[in-house]
């Protein structure tokens, strides 16, 4: 017994590990014999059931067997047999502390330790977790006898009648030990009442598990027979359990839940608008007030399972699943609308998206709509596939695997075949739809293929015939299947070799592309959207498997339908999103990086494209963005420029027309990277008679990454415009280069630190004044600093002692006015600068100082962590910034702005400004030292004694010693050699120590020979110490003072200007000799490079810049919009991993390496592809005549 309540108590950890060992060695059945054995003592049972709570009940992977375990309501029978046997035991009134009846002992302690510290959480626990999906639908009738005998046991406890719970504290609570060597965690304390002297109490420290209780059985209508509501409040009150209703005891979600089939009566004639308003609300009300789900979600998940419901009510619970999931943020201010009370802390309204999916997925949601789907009630389809893509929405890896796991687990091809059904079903509605249309426009006069839009009241007629929303659904819930590139979902949908009959889902979805091409309006061009989307999500990762499917299936003959026909009844804008949807389709056919499976894809691609057509498209996307730029008033010049550096506003709606062009581009790039010379020289044949191509060469660019290949992407164009040439240099010069993989980790960090920079200066730029101020502030600079050489000529050039007298400046006349005018201008440009700098630079870097703060954090936690072998997860907070007080907030913002030198020296200049004009024209020549900023050299010059001030100090502190220490020498030993009557008009004397220690730190470091030449001449009597001793201290200051302290000061100032100087070179050395990327030295470019050689491969293959623009790139896209080499590098930036830098490789040196083994493989491939190309180009004719003449004969 002792064994199995230490295992119980060892289980309470909530270690998965540790309940398994416990169930291998003490199984379920087993607990379940001894807990329902009406023979078994209470001593015996009492370790049993803490174990049984532990082990079983708390695991939410096994509530599920547990609720058909038919031995669960045989273990709810003998606790009603045992609380009955111990009310009759106990309404006899023995005092005796034993008594036997029926072969038991029963000792009050024991009974008081069983009931609290065993039953009553355990009960608690099984009717919350497990049998509560048996609570409803007439199934609660069982309980009610338990419910019965425990309120009678309670009844007793309490004594209705006459008893009154004394818990003041006059009376110090009396301690039972129990006869049995259980010990309860608790000591069991109680006072006893004066008029009753039974011996079994309310325990006072127990009144918790009482509470608990009761809640439950009030919760779900578990009252029994013989316990009226009146009696109930009396039980709560002597309890000291304020219960004003008995209903505010239930859970906000048992509550809802027990009110959902009266709600669902309540709408059945609702319209559909204000049906979806309620189902809002509802939801909304659940996530606000209910800090778990699990309770509500698992009633109706269990209603879906195993009880008969309507189609109508299987419905109403699905989208009501689906608002839970899908709230939105513009929809949570309605909570407070329809409950003005705040959310719970641990509300799931303030929950993301992935945490309410799985919370609502924990019960097996998924698998049970996936059956739902294919039901023959298409609104009860059409709700499961919507409540599924809500779970799936962004791609929940979770889930994804969930289903994966029940597919196996079944091998039923149930759900793939009412797929193909269903997608074979779309297609015969757009064969009928097609020959529909061709009627009507015959009746009406129109040809099918005119280039004119389709009349509107025939296009209405065709869209209330014919609608494919539900097709929509249907492929976006196969999209969101494999989102996030699950690569064995997509591998399954084209394969199910577990079944014993596999569906090609892909192929499936491939042909009903076809099909909607030959009909494209504007009824189907949402359908055709989505299915480039499905397509494009099936092949990226890359999935080799579904590339090679599709390329098979001629899918670049819908594209170059796409890109070729006339679709007139389709709007344009709408037109040119679906060419994009198709290129990138295409783009993700040849995902990863070069292999011979790759060569073939690209050679067939290549084959079946009509490149021209796609050239053609990529001219007309550049002539819309020109025709736009012109027509929104920009000149010649400025669009000469724009071309020349392109620059184009990437969020402007103007320049996203460029995003088509882009897509084609860039697959034309990763065409002519093609090892197949015959693919290289079609492709540059077909550029050369398109010269649109050269703008796009200037906005787009590539980067190499690792296990991925060549990544072609366009350049944010804020990146371009807001990353300035300081910040350059600046990450140049302070990245760490003692090796390679140190050198990309400060690259890294920098690179983060930037795309900040450069995006809080696209917010700034959206103030038109702060954008003028941006752009302009090295003109600032610059004119300022004109101004200061400007007022100091003027001083210099017309100031006169004459002119004093009359005013300070020394100027006269029109002097004085300019120098007026040019202080002040200088005034306020420098009090402009220093706004634009507070504004700008400085809230930059206080945001780089909190972000490194944020990082030392987490890394401190990490390394805590390590230090603690792993046991616990590290401690790190999100969003601690936030959570920082304002006060303490804001003197940290200060202390991050106090480490800013730059701050100190704007301040500096415009207090040098104001007191130029208003105190001493003097000091406007402080404002001169400006142009140490402009030069590198001159900074080398400031830093040579700024970057060791802390050495200098040091040395300084070291000269006042040595002063304090000449100052009492000469004061007290040779005062008399400091007064010289005939020197009477020179102010060297030492009369005071004041006096002296001026005289040593300030006169006698000046003079060539040291304080000896400010010393009386004495003639040179050897007889005299003073004479010695004064040759002494001469000689000793002259060393220490004139020759060590100036000569260490000279040598600190030297040593860090080489210093600085030698850094440098070594920067430039390695900057200009290696590339940065891959570590790799410029020699062996030019030596071994295929082309191009160091400087080729720096800025087009490894530029630096090019990667900074890459990961802002990455930011800036969607996550969901991410193909497998963005998600892959997007993964590994969000872990702070650098494994996707091509460290110590580079693609122009493997070409003659790494395909060396494969060039004949591949040589002979292509020519195989180049002799079967115009087999491939016939057959694709007589196909197409087929379909014609079929269409033909079957379309009248």
């Amino acid at each position: 017994l002792d064994v199995i309540d230490l295992l119980a108590r060892c289980a309470k950890a909530q270690s998965a590990k540790i309940r398994m060992q416990c169930r291998r060695l003490v199984p379920l059945e087993e607990v379940l014999e001894v807990l329902c054995s009406p023979a078994l003592p209470f001593e015996t049972k009492g370790p049993y059931t803490r174990f049984f709570q532990d082990v079983f009940v708390d695991d939410p992977q096994l509530r599920q067997p547990l609720q058909r375990n038919p031995q669960m309501w045989a273990w709810i029978e003998c606790l009603t047999d045992e609380l009955s046997e111990l009310h009759s035991l106990m309404a006899l009134g023995t005092n005796s502390l034993l008594s036997r009846r029926k072969g038991k002992i029963f000792d009050p302690g024991v009974v008081t330790v069983y009931l609290y510290h065993s039953i009553l959480p355990c009960l608690h626990l099984a009717i919350g977790k497990v049998l509560v999906f048996r609570l409803h639908d007439g199934q609660i009738r069982p309980l009610h006898p338990f419910v019965d005998a425990l309120s009678d046991l309670i009844e007793f406890y309490l004594d209705l009648e006459g008893l009154t719970l004394n818990l003041s504290r006059d009376r110090s609570p009396e301690v039972i030990k129990p006869q049995s060597p259980l010990k309860p965690a608790v000591p069991i304390s109680f006072t006893p009442s004066d008029q009753i002297t039974n011996p079994f109490y309310v325990p006072k420290q127990q009144q918790a598990r009482l509470h608990d209780v009761l809640r439950l059985l009030v919760k779900y209508g578990c009252s029994g027979q013989k316990w009226p509501k009146t009696k109930l409040e009396r039980l709560l009150d002597l309890c000291k359990i304020k219960l004003p209703d008995p209903e505010e005891l239930m859970s906000e979600g048992a509550k809802v839940f027990f009110s959902w089939l009266k709600f669902i009566k309540s709408i059945e004639q609702s319209r559909a608008n204000r049906e979806d308003y309620l189902f809002k609300t509802l939801a909304l009300l659940l996530l606000k007030r209910e800090a778990s789900l699990d309770e509500t979600i698992g009633l109706l998940v269990h209603h879906l399972k195993s009880t008969p419901l309507s189609d109508r009510l299987r419905i109403c619970t699905l989208q009501l699943l689906r608002r839970i999931v899908l709230v939105q943020d513009d929809h949570k201010d309605e909570a407070y609308i329809v409950d003005p009370l705040p959310p719970t802390p641990n509300s799931l309204l303030r929950k993301d998206l992935a945490h309410r999916q799985c919370i609502v997925d924990a019960d097996g949601l998924s698998s049970v709509i996936i059956d739902v789907t294919g039901s023959a009630n298409d609104s009860l389809a059409r709700a499961a596939l919507l409540c599924m893509t809500a779970l799936l929405e962004g791609g929940n890896s979770e889930i994804q695997r969930n289903l994966r796991t029940w597919f196996h687990s079944v091998s039923n091809e149930t759900f793939f075949l009412g797929m193909r059904i269903q997608l074979q079903k779309y297609k015969s509605l757009l064969l009928d739809k097609r020959r529909m249309l061709k009627t009507l426009l015959q009746k009406a006069g129109k040809s099918f293929n005119s280039e004119e839009p389709y009349p509107n009241d025939l296009m209405v007629q065709i869209a209330g015939k014919f609608d494919f929303s539900q097709a929509v659904i249907v492929l976006r819930f196969l999209q969101l299947l494999t989102e996030g590139h699950y690569l064995e979902l997509q591998n399954y949908l084209r394969a199910q070799e577990d079944n014993i009959m596999s569906i090609d889902v892909v192929a499936e979805v491939v042909g009903l592309l076809r099909v909607t091409l030959k009909s494209l309006d504007r009824t189907t061009v949402l359908l055709t959207a989505q299915l480039m989307d499905t397509l494009t999500e099936f092949v990226q990762g890359p999935c080799l498997g579904n590339q090679l499917a599709l390329v098979n299936t001629n899918t670049c003959s819908s594209v170059n339908s796409i890109l070729r026909d006339n679709f007139s009844d389709v709007n344009p804008n709408i037109l040119r999103d679906l060419k994009e949807k198709a290129m990138t389709l295409l783009q993700s056919l040849i995902e990863g990086p070069w292999s011979p499976h790759k060569v073939g894809v690209v050679c067939q691609m290549v084959a079946a494209l009509d490149l021209h057509a796609m050239a053609n498209a990529m001219d007309s996307s550049y002539q819309e963005w020109e025709d736009g730029l012109l027509l929104r008033g920009g000149s010649a010049i400025v669009l000469t420029n724009i071309k020349k550096f392109g620059l184009v506003g990437q969020d402007d709606a103007n320049g996203e027309k460029l995003n088509l062009g882009c897509h084609i581009f860039t697959l034309f790039k990763e065409f002519l990277s093609s090892p197949s010379t015959a693919v290289k020289t079609q492709v540059r044949e077909v550029l050369a008679a398109h010269p649109s191509f050269r703008y796009f060469n200037k906005i787009t660019s590539s980067i190499e990454v690792v296990s991925k290949g060549e990544v072609h992407f366009r350049v944010p164009a804020i990146s371009v415009m807001h990353l300035s040439e300081d910040s350059q240099m600046g990450l140049i010069r302070e990245v760490d280069r003692r090796s390679q993989p140190a050198k990309l980790t400060g690259f890294f960090d920098k690179a983060q630190d930037l795309i900040h920079e450069i995006e809080y200066y696209e917010e700034l730029s959206r103030t038109p004044l702060l954008h003028f101020f941006n752009k302009q502030h090295a003109n600032m600079v610059n004119f300022s600093l004109v101004i200061a050489f400007a007022i100091n000529i003027l001083l210099i050039a017309a100031a006169d002692t004459d002119n004093l007298v009359s005013a300070k400046t020394g100027l006269e006349g029109g002097a004085r006015r300019a120098f007026i005018g040019l202080s002040l201008t200088q005034l306020v440009f420098q009090s402009l600068l220093t706004a634009h700098f507070i504004v700008g630079p400085l809230q930059v870097f206080i945001r780089a100082k909190w972000r490194t703060w944020v990082s030392a954090l987490d890394d401190a936690a990490i390394n805590k962590a390590k230090e603690e072998l792993n046991v616990f997860e590290p401690e790190i907070e999100k969003n601690i910034e936030s959570t920082i007080g304002p006060a303490r907030h804001l003197a940290m913002s200060f202390w991050f702005a106090a480490h800013n030198h730059i701050l100190f020296r704007r301040l500096g200049m415009m207090a040098c400004a104001f007191l130029g004009y208003f105190s001493h024209p003097a000091v406007n020549v402080v404002l001169m030292f400006e142009v140490a900023s402009k030069s590198a050299q001159l900074r080398n010059v400031v830093s040579s004694v700024t970057r060791n001030g802390r050495a200098l100090l040091l040395v300084t502190f070291l000269f006042c010693v040595l002063s304090g220490l000449f100052t009492a020498v000469c004061f007290y030993g040779l005062n008399s050699v400091f007064e010289d009557e005939s020197q009477a008009n020179v102010a060297v004397h030492c009369r005071s120590m004041v006096h002296c220690f001026i005289l040593n730190a300030a006169y006698g470091i000046r003079f060539d020979g040291g304080l000896a030449d400010m010393l009386n001449a004495a003639p040179w009597d050897y007889s005299k110490k003073i004479i010695w001793g004064r040759l002494i201290f001469e000689m000793i200051y002259f060393v220490l003072v004139e020759i060590f302290f100036l000569n260490i000061v000279l040598g600190i100032v030297i040593d860090t200007f080489a210093e600085l100087r030698a850094e440098k070179q070594a920067i430039e050395t390695d900057h200009t000799t290696r590339c940065f990327i891959c570590g790799i030295e410029a020699s062996v470019f030019d030596r071994n490079a295929s082309g191009g050689g160091f400087n080729h491969h720096i800025l087009h293959e490894h530029n630096m810049w090019m990667y900074l623009f890459f990961m802002h790139y990455l930011k800036r896209k969607p996550k969901n919009d991410l193909n497998g080499q963005e998600g892959y590098v997007w993964e590994l930036m969000s872990k702070r991993d650098i494994s996707f830098f091509p460290v110590g490789t580079a693609r122009s040196l493997e070409e003659k390496n790494i395909l060396t083994e494969e060039v004949d493989v591949v040589s002979r491939l292509s020519a195989e592809v180049e002799k079967l190309v115009p087999q491939i180009n016939q057959i694709s004719a007589t196909v197409a005549e087929l379909s014609t003449r079929a269409c033909t004969f079957s379309c009248p």
